[in-house]
């Protein structure tokens, strides 16, 4: 048995003891861990989603993902239903179309776009197999960074999606106060799981700093007032997002005393320009003890404000 055999059984016996570590914590009445898993397109067993490292969007989410980003590396295991016949000693786990799914070094790594199946055989036998998608990256989402166990998946891709617990695209920054953001990997509007690698870069360092950067995680700073640009590369793919700084709200005296967060609306980078303006006028009217009636003059006020996102080269 080579290497590459020994490392697969390993992970799949790994597995097992991890579901029966998992049994037991949950019995103990301790919070299970969040694990992405999927049952298989047979029914005979669960694949289950392994992060190489951190930049890899889909751990902590829940959900198994679709698709997968070109040139990004994962890896999976694979439990057996109790059902399937104990005389089957080993399995492992093989990509269908390795031109497309590379395996040979033990971790999986996307080489070339299109659907791709992926088998778990045991004893020569196909037990069970999985459909993902292998895309490329060709767009940027910049998020807020979501705290453990707040992620929302609506969508159930396995990505956290824009929107509560975290996951809420960034585009604004207050002036000397730091925001803890993601960027997370699109083709169009699809989210893409897999670790790849990234860097940070500003454009503007008079008004943004970069700082701590993990993978896909990074540690925002505005410096003063402006529109921010930011340069953010994944694999080969790069693109620029502008942020506009903005001086923080006074803080509520009837909430917390916080001020609300940066705007967060949606947003996904890639290359649109929007405006927003707001208006009011009021008219009043009264009368006084002498009976004379008294007309305000409407008063209002309108804002615009600019932002936009431009695209940079693409893989």
């Amino acid at each position: 048995m080579g290497v590459f055999d020994q490392k697969r059984r390993a992970r799949g016996l790994l597995s097992l003891a991890g579901l029966a570590a998992a049994l037991a914590t949950g019995c103990s009445g301790s919070p299970s861990p969040i694990v992405e898993e999927t049952e298989g397109e047979l029914g005979n067993g669960v694949f289950r989603w392994q992060c190489v490292d951190g930049s890899d969007p889909t751990c902590g989410t829940g959900n198994f993902p679709n698709a997968v980003a070109l040139g990004s590396t994962f890896d999976l295991d694979f439990t057996p239903a109790d059902d399937i016949p104990g005389r089957i000693s080993s399995f492992r786990i093989e990509a269908v179309s390795p031109s497309r799914l590379s395996d040979t070094s033990g971790d999986f790594v996307a080489m070339r776009e299109g659907g791709v199946s992926i088998i778990a055989t045991g004893d020569e036998f196909a037990l069970d197999f999985l459909s993902l998608d292998l895309l490329p990256v060709d767009g940027v989402r910049l998020v807020s960074a979501a705290q453990p166990g707040t992620c929302v998946d609506d969508d159930l891709d396995g990505v956290c999606d824009p929107s509560g617990g975290g996951g809420a695209a960034v585009l604004e920054l207050f002036v000397q106060q730091q925001t803890q953001v993601e960027a997370r990997p699109l083709n169009g509007i699809r989210d893409l799981a897999g670790a790849l690698p990234y860097e940070w870069e500003s454009l503007t360092p008079e008004l943004l700093t970069v700082s701590n950067p993990r993978g896909n995680a990074a540690r925002l700073t505005g410096l003063q007032l402006g529109t921010a640009r930011l340069v953010v590369r994944i694999g080969d793919y790069s693109q620029i997002l502008d942020l506009e700084v903005v001086v923080a709200p006074e803080p509520d005296p009837t909430t917390t005393g916080e001020p609300p967060p940066p705007d967060t609306e949606s947003s996904s980078g890639s290359g649109s320009d929007s405006g927003s303006g707001s208006g009011s006028g009021s008219d009043t009217g009264g009368t006084d003890s002498s009976g004379s009636d008294t007309d305000e003059m409407p008063t209002g006020t309108t804002g615009e404000s600019d932002g936009g996102t431009t695209t940079g080269g693409a893989r």
